[in-house]
């Protein structure tokens, strides 16, 4: 074959695998609150992803900062469910801690941290588990929703980048802006590639 031939070849089959990886529909973040039991003025929010057309949920980047409830029972941390057993018995109602939804025994984890004012981790190993879809993922204490953000970083099983930044407030009122590559984007920079190599080998 051509060299010629081959080189486009290759640039077209590469342009229409970002088009067609982009056709999948996205998956959206969205986010419940509900007044928090035993704290006034704070609400309980329950952050929740479901999958897109094509998207498996296989992991997480997520932070959350501003002004964020935990409890950590007799010192114990909370960053995950495994203490959620002890927490009553400290005094403190599992509603009223901000965590991620999971045990750790069932995910893997790095960098997982709570303190004043954070709550972060990134989380993989979700597929294995079968999780129902829209799944629950994070749950956030505050009484700041306006100036708490949130940033998550999807794992969705498609080679495009999900990544979602807000405002607690923002997630709760309906609001969702996946940063991943549109169609229309996916098709531009297709059609460019298969320009350049027009142009290299004319």
């Amino acid at each position: 074959m051509n060299k010629r031939v081959y080189t486009m070849r290759n640039f077209i089959l590469a342009a229409l695998l970002v088009i067609s990886a982009s056709a999948a529909s996205a998956g959206t973040i969205s986010a419940s609150a509900v007044d928090t039991p035993g704290l006034s003025g704070y609400q309980t929010v329950t952050f929740s992803y479901e999958e897109g057309t094509g998207e498996s949920f296989r992991g997480f980047d997520a932070t959350f900062e501003g002004v964020i409830n935990q409890i950590n029972p007799f010192t114990l941390g909370t960053v995950f469910t495994d203490n959620n057993a002890v927490i009553p018995a400290a005094g403190g109602l599992v509603a009223q801690d901000s965590q991620f939804l999971f045990a750790s025994s069932q995910i893997l984890s790095i960098g997982a941290q709570e303190g004043p004012g954070i709550l972060k981790a990134a989380v993989s190993n979700l597929a294995p588990l079968n999780l129902p879809n829209p799944v629950a993922f994070a749950q956030v204490v505050t009484n700041a929703p306006l100036t708490t953000t949130v940033r998550v970083a999807l794992d969705n099983g498609t080679g495009l980048d999900e990544i979602y930044t807000g405002t607690v407030d923002f997630f709760v009122n309906g609001g969702t802006d996946p940063m991943i590559p549109e169609p229309s984007t996916a098709i531009l920079a297709g059609l460019a590639l298969v320009g350049f190599a027009a142009r290299r080998n004319g």
